[in-house]
């Protein structure tokens, strides 16, 4: 009786490994199994753009979206109008020349503060809407610079310069902006002259305004570009500040001369959204891991942008 134990388990153990043996054949023939995947397609309809600036020529853009899987990037959408109603009352409608893909109409134009909805037409039928506002001119009231010595991002205390620039924010509404700083350098070089054009990039000095996370807890260093919002300054005259090393502003031997403009952007809630995705969209590429972007759209029935702003600027100059 002791003899046939030891070879019983034998028999168990080769049982087990053959069935073991058996079920990985039938799992890896079961992963060379075909599987039909059927994807809803979500080509065809309208994409629009546009970006409505008060007392500039109306531009906007038309095409169709077309499936995942087609190599182009949109298609054009033919025999399309562009109804404009402007304050809840019909303005114009437009014939749109889908061989290109921006239309201008210089005899449109809008105001700020106007309300603006935008139905597309195919053939008289209503295919696609989309509803904005231009916001009010939000205007520069002045600027000042003062000089200062701080420790700069390199850790070391240097010279700077505080500039400040002062606006007031209206009261009790949801208020969005861009500061920008275009720096014009004209240099005089061996047989002409040659203007430079620059940005340069906003520091987040003024902490009252510039959430350094803009609510992404994991790229907090991401460069807004000058947008910011009216959180913290309802209703208030504020000086916003923005401190850079000293020689930011000074003129190289070469320049001719050297002009900064400042221009404060008051932006439609829609925009400030859109802009926002996309610079965070942007600071993800090359990262192996990230959090899907999602893109505003205020197209309904289609997909795309059409939003308003406003721009206030004042010009300094370098002696």
């Amino acid at each position: 009786m002791q003899t046939n134990k030891p070879y019983r388990l034998r028999m168990k153990a080769g049982h087990l490994l053959i069935k073991g043996f058996c079920l990985m054949l039938f799992v890896i023939a079961g992963c060379e199994k075909e599987v039909d995947i059927h994807l809803t397609g979500s080509g065809g309809k309208p994409v629009v753009y546009s970006f409505i600036q008060p007392d500039s020529s109306f531009r906007i853009s038309l095409s169709k979206s077309v499936d995942i899987l087609n190599a182009a990037n949109a298609a054009p959408l033919r025999n399309a109008y562009v109804q404009i109603l402007k304050n809840n009352i019909i303005y114009r409608t437009l014939s749109f020349n889908s061989n290109a893909m921006w239309n201008q109409y210089n005899d449109v134009t809008f105001s700020a503060g106007d309300s603006v909805k935008i139905n597309i037409l195919d053939d008289q039928t209503e295919i696609a809407s989309c509803l904005t506002y231009i916001p009010k001119l939000i205007s520069i009231i002045d600027t000042d610079t003062i000089k200062e010595y701080r420790t700069g991002e390199d850790g070391f205390i240097a010279e700077h310069i505080n500039l400040k620039v002062r606006f007031t924010d209206p009261l009790d509404t949801a208020d969005y902006y861009q500061i920008m700083i275009i720096e014009n350098t004209l240099k005089s070089l061996t047989d002409k002259d040659t203007l430079i054009i620059d940005t340069l990039t906003i520091p987040k000095t003024d902490l009252f305004v510039f959430n350094n996370s803009m609510g992404i807890s994991n790229l907090g260093n991401i460069d807004f570009q000058g947008l910011f919002t009216d959180k913290n300054i309802d209703g208030a005259t504020h000086r916003l500040q923005m401190s850079f090393p000293a020689k930011t502003f000074r003129k190289a031997a070469d320049d001719k001369s050297k002009t900064y403009e400042i221009r404060l952007y008051h932006l439609s809630e829609d925009y400030y959204n859109y802009f926002r995705a996309q610079i965070i969209s942007t600071s993800f590429e090359g990262l192996p891991i990230f959090e899907p972007v999602k893109f505003p759209s205020n197209v309904t029935n289609g997909y795309g942008l059409v939003t308003g702003l406003t721009l206030s600027k004042v010009t300094l100059e370098v002696k």
